[in-house]
């Protein structure tokens, strides 16, 4: 499965919101072990403000860092926050189908 095949699974997904790019952080190409500890601190850094989160470099991806991921969006929804994966990668989205969490990080992040 593609990305597009993933978009078209999540119809309802809105437009990427507008945020200035201090609120924003783009992956590495390399999502693995080395990076995962680094990744979580810097959206630790970013809480309680929207964020962007681009994912078009990715070329590769542990569990690990997907992992990293997933308690980010978690905590940007306890905090009322959105937390928005913009442009991911085809890598990064055939990585979230495999492990069966693209609807949970490729949503629209808004929790009500």
């Amino acid at each position: 499965m593609d990305c597009e095949d993933i978009k078209e699974h999540t119809p309802d997904r809105p437009v990427a919101p507008t945020v200035p790019p201090a609120r924003r952080v783009d992956l590495p190409a390399r999502l693995d072990m080395n990076v995962a500890e680094e990744i979580g601190e810097a959206l630790e850094h970013l809480r309680d403000m929207p964020l962007v989160v681009d994912a078009s470099a990715v070329t590769q991806v542990s569990t690990l860092c997907v992992q990293v991921l997933l308690a980010a969006r978690q905590q940007w929804d306890r905090d009322n926050q959105v937390l928005w994966i913009e442009d991911p990668s085809p890598t990064f989205c055939e990585a979230l189908h495999a492990l069966g969490v693209a609807d949970d990080l490729l949503g629209d992040g808004v929790q009500s």
